[in-house]
């Protein structure tokens, strides 16, 4: 067998599963919205140049920061979390053999806080603000981007732009004349609805699959996959648009609630799947770890607007679990423990490379741990529908399989069932067969001889046809008992009248000494209670000493600790057969060495024991 390449096989395994994938027309619809966002990037762009100045103090001015060095930048701005104001320089090319005598300013993502734009052009106007603090209807046009109307020009020129946010500051801009900022920006809705109806679609599905089958792990699914929906309507600031009467501190609290949340349900999601691979500790403490630090977030978020500080430890967190994906499949689980998994160590790498990767395209220029491009946001809105078409077709997949688990197992179960019937049924049968078989040649035996006088060898046949009669009604008592065949019957009784009846059936009932230290009425079932006492009594006169005396008492004990205040005492010499063994003596079917010259079935104390539990006393 060839040995586990930890880079090369997972790698080849992962392009054999994306061709697979591929072939699903859920991934060719998405593959649609990925050109669709990114042919936006190819539009004619009169902006030549940008770069950036950040001003640490939030405190300069236009005309003093026109005075600095700036820096330059190409495509995005990803500087992560920062409370510094970013000043952005954009030279704007002229308007030339151009219909057109205005161009719109586009400025992505759609959770930027504040921007306020300067125009040379429009030095009048120098209070053109929009943002997430602002309402939608500040801007120039009605779209989820920030945008401004800026005049056309012959010459070049500069435009600035003033930015705080506390979220990432992720800036991407263009400037397109108005037919074609409209073409790009239908485009873009279209392609945001399109993607948003897959989102439901993969959460429709396994929500149906939940309510047919109940279990944990398509429970969380569906949380995941709601929780993915919501976070991509919201990002792509639509909401903004349909409430714009509503306070957008609180439409930002809903959006900032939803990131940390849905981080939150997927830690969740991914601990439950990953409960069926013996999870090793630390996998599961860096599980618990993060998931610690989402309601500590929520409370930085909503109780203390630390807004800042909440969103870059989610983004941190959603770093490290990409980080914990990656590890799990070579460090996290315990694949020898695994004798039959459901899903092999290469699937396992596939799914979680994918996903840790994907977040991390992410992530880190949002953390503005390395710079970013237009395509850097694309991985993350895509990540809801990676996961949900994988773990869709991974729930599928394993719920077929416990359905087959579980059918094979209710088969296994019906045909023990069925053999234990049928086991019981013939051994019904024997038992009958033993007791009408053995007992009507017994009974014609025993009118045989019945009425004359016996000789010695006669009182042995006697006894012998007495022993055969005895393990036949043990046989059958015992069946009785284990097929719960006993109800007992509970009347009041004198136990001292119970044990002087028992003794007066024996020949030699002056072998006993009986002592009673009052009357005692005891609530029970005369018969149970007599069986009891003929197997004791039986035991003690076969296998005790013949010449010593059989003690039978029985009194009132009133001590605490006592659960049964009645209490019958039965006490025989030790004969020639010695002492059982003690922890044996109520077994099924036991019988000591020397104890085999004398008949018995072993069911005698087993049969004690038994109608003790019955009656439930010790």
């Amino acid at each position: 067998m060839s040995s586990w390449n930890p880079i090369k096989q997972p790698v080849l395994f992962l392009l054999d599963i994306a061709k697979k994938i591929m072939s699903s027309p859920y991934l060719k619809l998405i593959a649609l919205f990925i050109m669709l966002q990114c042919k936006p990037v190819f539009a004619q762009d009169f902006i030549t140049e940008r770069s950036y100045y950040e001003d640490a103090t939030g405190a300069m001015t236009l005309e003093q920061v026109k005075t600095q060095k700036f820096k330059p930048y190409q495509n995005a701005l990803s500087e992560g979390y920062s409370q510094s104001t970013y000043w952005l320089r954009l030279k704007v090319e002229p308007l030339v053999q151009s219909n057109f005598r205005s161009l719109l300013l586009r400025i992505q993502p759609g959770y930027l806080d504040f921007i306020q734009m300067y125009d040379d052009l429009e030095p009048k106007n120098p209070d053109r603000v929009q943002g997430t603090l602002y309402s939608a209807t500040f801007n120039d046009y009605n779209s989820t981007n920030f945008n401004f109307v800026i005049p056309g020009s012959d010459k070049q020129r500069y435009i600035w732009l003033k930015i705080k946010s506390k979220g990432s500051i992720f800036v991407r801009t263009q400037a397109l004349t108005i037919n074609t900022f409209i073409d790009y920006d239908l485009i873009q809705k279209l392609s945001e609805s399109f993607y948003i109806g897959i989102l439901f679609f993969l959460f429709l599905v396994p929500f149906t699959i939940w309510i047919k089958d109940k279990e944990r792990l398509n429970f969380a699914f569906v949380l995941k996959q709601f929780a993915a929906l919501l976070l991509v309507s919201l990002d792509t600031g639509v909401h903004r648009l349909l409430f714009t009467e509503t306070s957008p501190v609180i439409l930002n609290s809903i959006f900032n609630t939803t990131a940390l949340s849905y981080t939150g349900v997927a830690i969740f999601f991914h601990y439950i799947f990953l409960r069926d691979y013996h999870m090793k500790s630390w996998v599961k403490i860096s599980f618990a770890v993060l998931a610690v630090t989402i309601p500590f977030g929520l409370f930085k978020l909503l109780i203390s607007d630390q807004i800042s500080f909440a969103l870059e430890l989610n983004n941190i967190v959603l770093t490290l679990l990409a980080i914990l994906f990656i590890a799990i499949p070579f460090y996290g689980l315990s694949w020898e423990k695994n004798v039959q998994p459901i899903f092999s160590q290469k699937f396992i790498f596939a799914i979680h490379w994918g996903i840790g990767l994907s977040m991390l395209l992410t992530t880190l220029p949002l953390l503005g741990i390395f710079k970013g491009s237009s395509y850097s946001m694309v991985p993350g809105l895509l990540n809801g529908s990676f996961t949900g078409i994988i773990f869709l077709f991974v729930l599928q997949y394993r719920n077929r399989m416990f359905r087959d688990q579980k059918a094979i197992e209710i088969q296994q179960a019906t045909a023990m069932a069925n053999y234990e019937k049928g086991r019981r049924q013939e051994k019904e049968r024997f038992i009958s067969m033993l007791t009408h078989e053995l007992k009507t040649p017994l009974a014609v035996l025993k009118l045989a001889y019945e009425g004359t006088n016996l000789t010695f060898k006669d009182k042995h046949i006697e006894g012998a046809l007495r022993d055969i009669n005895d393990v036949i009604d043990r046989c059958a008592l015992e069946d009785k008992l284990e097929n719960q065949g006993f109800k007992p019957l509970i009347e009041p009784h004198s136990l001292k009248r119970v044990i002087y009846q028992k003794i007066s059936e024996y020949d030699i009932s002056d072998r006993f000494k009986f002592t009673a230290e009052q009357e005692i009425t005891i609530d029970t079932d005369i018969n149970l209670l007599r069986i009891i006492l003929t197997n004791i009594i039986d035991n003690a006169m076969k296998y005790g000493d013949p010449t010593k005396p059989i003690i039978i008492n029985n009194r009132i004990d009133n001590h605490p600790t006592m659960q049964y205040p009645a209490v019958i005492t039965i006490s025989n010499t030790v004969g020639d057969i010695g002492v059982p063994e003690e922890h044996k003596v109520f077994t099924k079917y036991y019988r000591s060495e020397k104890a085999h010259k004398y008949t018995g079935s072993g069911l005698g104390l087993y049969l004690v024991s038994s109608i003790a539990k019955l009656l439930k006393v010790k």
